[in-house]
């Protein structure tokens, strides 16, 4: 008996924070326990719905730094240009120039401390890491919940692989540098 499954979300706004929730109903295999499947189902669906989770926050932080490093680069940039003018400086008054100054010198330490050109690069990849870990899992689901033959140690499996990726993918944002980001993730879990 073919199975009738669909992964739809009931949030399909990406900007919402809230995590998305799949419907999932289906008839189990045969020898498969009643309770086995539909768990198993649950468990792949959490899965995915906290990869789509860190998507939001990677693009979030993907966002923000690069909004971040182009105003810092214009900060930097153009203003230390504008400030490099002799007529400039003879147009404004002294404490004006030397507030400009310290803009430009501002811009220059955050950049060189935070690099959020790099930041939003990295993040960047991340997010295109976990697009296609998601479009693989809810694939695989998908094509799991279209065979007769799928049974709980299918999703398991794919829960394994969802969940190793996921780690992975957070060991290396850890490593390169967003220690600060699961910190702050840590400290809001319960």
């Amino acid at each position: 008996m073919p199975r009738s499954q669909f992964l739809s979300p009931s949030h399909p706004d990406p900007a919402s924070s809230a995590p998305e929730v799949y419907e999932l109903s289906a008839a189990h295999p045969p020898g498969e326990s009643e309770g086995a499947l539909p768990l198993a189902r649950k468990h792949v669906v959490r899965r995915i719905s906290e990869a789509r989770q860190a998507l939001y926050r990677f693009e979030a932080m993907e966002r923000t730094n690069r909004w971040s490093g182009h105003l810092l680069t214009f900060g930097q940039y153009v203003i230390g240009g504008v400030l490099a003018s002799s007529f400039v400086q003879q147009a404004l008054t002294p404490a004006a120039v030397g507030f400009l100054g310290v803009l430009v010198l501002l811009a220059s330490l955050i950049k060189q401390q935070f690099h959020p050109d790099v930041r939003a690069s990295q993040a960047a990849q991340t997010v295109s890491k976990l697009r296609a870990l998601i479009r693989y899992a809810e694939d695989r689901v998908a094509e799991l919940t279209t065979t007769d033959q799928a049974s709980s140690a299918d999703y398991h499996a794919l829960v394994r692989k969802v969940s190793e990726e996921s780690i992975r993918i957070e060991a290396r944002e850890d490593n390169e540098g967003g220690n600060d980001s699961r910190a702050a993730r840590d400290k809001e879990s319960p």
